[in-house]
């Protein structure tokens, strides 16, 4: 019993450090993600294009991590989620192309609403479920949404470091890097918390 108390804090530990780290890369997206596209020479049509399949995708993908969660357990979604994102961050820096970029979007993760709305916020929110006891739970989702939110406004002011192309660059290249991270970490879940909901 012991054990599985202190897996299901470390479980708590790891959720909340992914969660908050992602949240200030969706925070920085959110703020420089039209300037990029706008400085890369996309029309403003072309980039309400790109954030509104990004938008729309991330609701769908909600949706698809739910489903894929019980056939590929917790573990296996966030890790591929965290893949998503990677593809994202780096894609961004890699084409300037309007039909590419709007693939990118497609992955559910462009960060383009400054918040989590996509298919992390699903199996993450089962996920806190399982790991806090009943009695803790509101204040556990409350911290939740908290961290998330000021790690968001955390990444908005970061966003003040993409003064140009490279910098912005840089930034979408670190995004990535957050992709690889939220990826691997999925990897250290507990057993209890490897499976579907």
């Amino acid at each position: 019993m012991a054990s599985d108390k202190g897996g299901q804090r470390r479980d708590l530990t790891i959720l909340f450090a992914t969660r908050v780290t992602r949240a200030v890369g969706f925070g920085f997206s959110a703020v420089l993600l039209a300037i990029y596209l706008q400085a890369r020479g996309l029309s403003p049509t072309q980039i309400g294009a790109v954030v509104a399949v990004g938008l729309a995708a991330a609701s769908l993908m909600g949706l698809i991590a739910a489903y894929a969660t019980g056939r590929l357990g917790r573990r296996g979604t966030l890790a591929i989620v965290g893949l998503l994102m990677v593809i994202c961050g780096f894609g961004l820096n890699l084409t300037a192309n309007q039909w590419l970029l709007a693939a990118v979007a497609l992955t559910g993760v462009l960060g383009s609403a400054g918040t989590d709305l996509g298919p992390f916020l699903a199996v993450e929110q089962a996920l806190l479920k399982e790991t806090t006891r009943a009695a803790g739970r509101n204040r556990a989702f409350a911290r939740y949404s908290l961290s998330g939110a000021v790690a968001a406004a955390a990444g908005g002011l970061i966003a003040a470091f993409g003064t140009s192309v490279a910098r912005d660059e840089l930034l979408f290249l670190l995004y990535g890097c957050i992709g690889v991270g939220t990826a691997t970490s999925a990897i250290s879940f507990t057993a209890r918390n490897r499976t579907g909901c």
